[in-house]
């Protein structure tokens, strides 16, 4: 389950982001005669998130383990958004109901709940990327309308006592949840459940390398379709999309043949 993407549009050759010791043992040596650069193309290279080391890809029984195990409890929906739409911990905890359009199946990404120096606030993203229009399928739509519904019933149940801030993602009283609490009882659940180590954050970039993935059976052109997927999630910059690429063991295969595409010298080497 997912939602679509855009068509991609535009053509982005892939940028080496990470390996750069690898590469640049091969660019200095023994293709050195073969090309000629102007500064080392490692120079260029954006130094990753060391958070992003620990990366792990949830599997498809993970998946369905974690959709089923968390029906009915505050997980439910944050770990449903972040495996469907790839949103980030601060955007799932500050998305409402106003920005869901189920009518014409849009989700408006806008806001999120984070620490700013007022403390805990619903705050409007910062960047233009992060700001974003997300179309979704039936089946997400559908999954959103029945848990609204659920949602209205214990609204009801509670009256007053209800702490209505159109949050989606909110406590059974309609507080917000705080981002520190989601980790730690998403932690708490992966603990019960007895996964291998994995993170929330880490749904995201489930959602991430999965769409890579299914476009690669689907024989999309990956190159073309990265900038589609980057505006997706609202990454700043497409090379933090193409790290994927460059990081993760189920789709080091890719990178390995765009390698060889645009390097058709090494194999004369």
């Amino acid at each position: 389950m997912g939602a679509p993407l855009p068509s991609p549009r535009c053509l982005y050759p892939i940028n080496i982001v990470s390996g750069i010791g690898i590469f640049s043992s091969l660019f200095i040596g023994r293709i050195s005669s073969l090309l000629v650069y102007r500064s080392h193309p490692a120079n260029d290279a954006e130094m990753v998130d060391i958070n992003k080391l620990f990366t792990r890809i949830c599997t498809q029984e993970e998946i369905d383990c974690l959709h089923q195990k968390t029906i009915g409890t505050e997980l439910e929906m944050p770990v449903f958004l972040a495996l469907s739409l790839g949103l980030r911990r601060g955007e799932v905890l500050g998305l409402r109901w106003k920005n869901v359009d189920l009518a014409n199946q849009v989700i408006h990404i806008q806001e999120q709940y984070a620490n700013t120096p007022k403390g805990l606030q619903i705050t409007a993203l910062k960047t233009a990327m992060s700001r974003r229009d997300l179309p979704i399928v039936p089946e997400v739509a559908a999954a959103l309308t029945a848990y609204m519904a659920r949602q209205a019933t214990q609204k009801q149940k509670l009256g007053i006592l209800y702490n209505d801030q159109d949050l989606v993602c909110c406590a059974s009283d309609g507080s917000p949840l705080r981002p520190d609490y989601l980790s730690q009882a998403f932690k708490r659940f992966i603990d019960k459940h007895q996964f291998t180590h994995l993170r929330f954050h880490d749904l995201r970039h489930t959602f991430v390398v999965r769409r890579i993935l299914l476009w690669q059976q689907q024989g999309v052109d990956v190159d073309q379709a990265m900038l589609s997927l980057s505006t997706y999630v609202g990454h700043a910059k497409v090379t933090s999309t193409y790290w994927y690429l460059q990081a993760i063991p189920e789709l080091m295969a890719i990178a390995a043949q765009r390698f060889e595409d645009y390097m058709p010298e090494l194999h004369n080497v």
